[in-house]
């Protein structure tokens, strides 16, 4: 039984080993840009955005109409996701993203 299971251990052992370190290491095909990723990347923070939009829309006619109201957390759930994604590193340094981060990390000092 006992050696069984150190056959078995020995057996495992190496496919672990290698799939910790595909994990880490990042293939040429990995890097390369591709407009399909870009777009779904941008869809994904323009939903934020559109959220984000709404609330401060309903947060100014409050305002306007002399009603008191509390704001709340926005809700940037995309935005979180994308801050660990690694596709969304590929495309951080093109001026269009570069600008929307900027505003989401604004907005998250914010509020």
């Amino acid at each position: 039984m006992a050696t069984s299971l150190f056959q078995l251990t020995l057996a495992i052992t190496p496919a672990l080993l290698v799939g910790a370190f595909l994990k880490r290491v990042t293939m040429p095909w990995e890097k390369e840009k591709r407009p399909n990723e870009r777009a779904i990347l941008l869809r994904m923070l323009a939903k934020d955005v559109s959220r984000v939009k709404t609330i401060m829309a309903a947060n100014i006619a409050a305002v306007n109409q002399g009603r008191a109201c509390t704001v709340r957390r926005l809700p940037l759930s995309n935005w979180n996701r994308l801050k660990k994604d690694t596709r969304f590193h590929k495309y951080s340094s093109e001026p269009i993203f570069r600008h929307m981060i900027s505003q989401f990390r604004e907005w998250e000092r914010a509020y």
